[in-house]
């Protein structure tokens, strides 16, 4: 039930995306298509000041209509929990794929992005419990154990950022991420953290929200004039 209610959410958005790309007015614009390479900057950093944390992300985005692109990201992601009575250790890979629909006008968009996106993400990791301490209460004994299992999860997307170019195609940006988990193949923890999503929230609706700052690099390799034709035209 709850993918079909997500499905339904997306198609909607996606189609709010497309009759937003639709111009009424009669103009021609120059276009230039680009690929962007974007970098994820906080989890290099906490990458850096955690012991235990490792996380890198790359994305790259393409225009591929003068207001949509299309953004595909992947990434690694690894974390080691120490308790007192177990260490719990998860490291895996992460694609995402998905589109953008910039907000602003024509002439804005060919350098600035102000965008909303869907997406959808698969992890596919492994993860592990070492030195468990298990008490038997009524014989006192201890018992140590190992388990170790592979899994992956399946979740969507809905995002919300901004890009602005600060010298030359280098640019700087944002994006807020809201995730609902689709599918989990994990037996081995109540809790687990998944690479790309996180660490989902206790509810019985698993979801979570991300922020990340990107340093990006756009390589311009086409352009093209686009037409648009107002309605009033075909009338007369």
């Amino acid at each position: 039930m709850i993918q079909k209610k997500l499905f339904i959410i997306f198609i909607s958005f996606f189609s709010v995306f497309s009759s937003w790309g639709q111009e009424k007015e009669d103009s021609v614009h120059i276009v230039e298509n680009g690929i962007r390479l974007n970098i994820e900057l906080i989890r290099p950093i906490l990458t850096f000041a955690q012991e235990n944390y490792t996380a890198y992300d790359f994305s790259v985005d393409v225009g591929i209509k003068p207001k949509l692109l299309l953004e595909v990201e992947g990434g690694y992601h690894s974390r080691l929990e120490q308790e007192t009575s177990f260490d719990y250790s998860v490291s895996g890979t992460y694609f995402r794929v998905g589109v953008l629909h910039n907000f602003l006008d024509i002439e804005t968009a060919k350098r600035n992005l102000f965008f909303g996106g869907i997406s959808y993400g698969l992890a596919i990791a492994e993860h592990q419990v070492d030195n468990a301490i298990i008490y038997d209460q009524y014989w006192g004994n201890v018992n140590n154990f190992d388990a170790i299992e592979s899994f992956s999860a399946h979740w969507g997307e809905l995002s919300v950022g901004m890009k602005t170019p600060v010298v030359g195609n280098l640019f700087l940006g944002f994006t807020l991420k809201g995730k609902l988990l689709l599918y989990n193949t994990n037996t081995l923890s109540e809790r687990p953290y998944i690479p790309g999503f996180g660490l989902p929230n206790n509810s019985s609706l698993k979801t979570g929200i991300s922020f990340h700052y990107y340093l990006s690099y756009r390589f311009p390799f086409k352009k093209g004039l686009v037409h648009h034709h107002d309605e009033h035209d075909h009338k007369h």
